[in-house]
């Protein structure tokens, strides 16, 4: 399958989102697994952290210990936020066998590391079929950490993007539609996450020509900068994303 190349650029609720500080205090225990998604990188500790996981690795078996283990996920993390994705991704290769034997295949760091590595594949066309694959990745969270937790839903809108990506419009857009109703219900109307995957149908709709897609861009527009402020990231994006897609023609075109 060849790599993802869509860059329509929109907003996306879940990225890499790891590094640094945050990295760390995944590799000290100190943050649960089940928040990796909710903070943004902070690159620049990203080289300490490294030497940091390695002298921990050096303490500790690093086969065998669920502390070691859970700090080789972190600086696979903090090299994958400095944008070194072969040396993440073998890391996490190497890392997927110990952690299935040491704590299981539905322990919360395995399926972490799992869908890591599965979206890094993803991205880069290395799997047959990605959606088949994060579908799979869908039932096991669900199965094992609960329809409504925040991890589950960032699986399933990582689905709904990839069936957009596919070309399975009709998918994806229920995928959003179901994503939307749950992120409303557990995470708030006002939730980044709720309001990016708003704008996401939003755009299918659009771009599969249902004109008025665009002015309900324009109102989740207005719904972000007020729930999230006007310099928000996710605010600015998606007025830049209003823009381009009003006047397709227009400056920054092409």
């Amino acid at each position: 399958m060849a790599p993802s190349t869509r860059d329509d650029g929109r907003k996306k609720p879940w990225g890499w989102p790891l590094a640094g500080l945050v990295a760390m205090a995944l590799g000290a225990g100190i943050m649960p697994v089940d928040q990796l998604w909710w903070y943004l990188p902070a690159a620049a500790l990203g080289e300490v952290f490294l030497l940091w996981t390695a002298w921990r690795e050096s303490t500790a078996k690093r086969s065998s210990d669920p502390a070691a283990l859970q700090a080789r996920l972190g600086r696979a993390l903090a090299l994958l936020a400095q944008h070194r994705t072969d040396v993440a991704l073998a890391e996490l290769d190497d890392l997927l066998p110990d952690l299935n034997r040491v704590l299981g295949p539905d322990h919360p760091v395995t399926l972490s590391a799992r869908t890591f590595e599965l979206r890094i594949r993803g991205d880069r066309g290395d799997l047959p079929d990605r959606v088949a694959a994060m579908a799979e990745l869908v039932a096991d969270r669900q199965r094992v950490l609960g329809p409504d937790h925040e991890e589950t839903l960032t699986a399933r809108y990582q689905l709904a993007d990839w069936l957009e990506e596919s070309g399975d419009i009709a998918q994806a857009r229920s995928a959003y539609e179901a994503l939307i109703v749950d992120t409303t219900r557990v995470l708030g109307a006002d939730h980044s996450a709720t309001l990016i995957s708003r704008s996401s149908l939003a755009i299918l709709r659009f771009q599969a020509g249902e004109r008025d897609g665009l002015a309900e861009l324009a109102g989740i527009a207005d719904d972000m900068e007020r729930a999230l402020g006007p310099a928000d990231s996710t605010t600015v994006s998606t007025r830049n994303l209003l823009t381009r897609l009003a006047d397709p023609a227009g400056p920054g075109a092409g």
